[in-house]
């Protein structure tokens, strides 16, 4: 299953079987982030002076402490993609139950697949009392990785 490079699709397996949700993009953001370690060797009062400053910052990189998050803003809504469900209430109710399931879920942007596990997701609506709700603002921010627990 590929996306359209506007769309993020996410699917997950459990014992009820496979849950597809499609989330219509508005906008994907990357973070790449990694644990540097600093640290400032002070000069000695006789070697400071006041026009070269202090010595130069000493790094260790960790490149063992990585992490890739994802975060993904748009919506779902009612007919958009093939997903276990067409309407949007219900494809809303598919992402809570793959948030409270637990554990990681494939997330398929711009035709390559993530092992993803979801530590926020904010839904969001206007009130409407003279119609069906049709979409649902979807922010999702995940971490890409592998579960540890199988």
């Amino acid at each position: 299953m590929t996306a359209a490079p506007e769309n993020v699709i996410i699917s997950k397996t459990d014992g009820t079987g496979t849950r597809t949700v499609t989330i219509a993009t508005s906008q994907t953001e990357q973070v790449w982030q990694k644990v540097l370690n600093s640290f400032n060797v002070p000069k000695t009062t006789d070697d400071q002076n006041m026009t070269d400053g202090g010595n130069d910052v000493k790094f260790i990189d960790l490149l063992l402490k990585l992490q890739k998050r994802i975060t993904i803003t748009g919506k779902v809504a009612t007919d958009v993609g093939t997903d276990t469900h067409s309407d949007a209430y219900d494809k809303k109710e598919d992402l809570k139950k793959i948030f409270f399931g637990g554990g990681t879920f494939s997330l398929i942007m711009e035709g390559d697949t993530y092992k993803v596990n979801a530590d926020k997701i904010q839904i969001s609506w206007k009130a409407n009392d003279k119609a069906t709700i049709t979409s649902f603002g979807v922010t999702l921010s995940c971490i890409e990785g592998v579960d540890l627990n199988g």
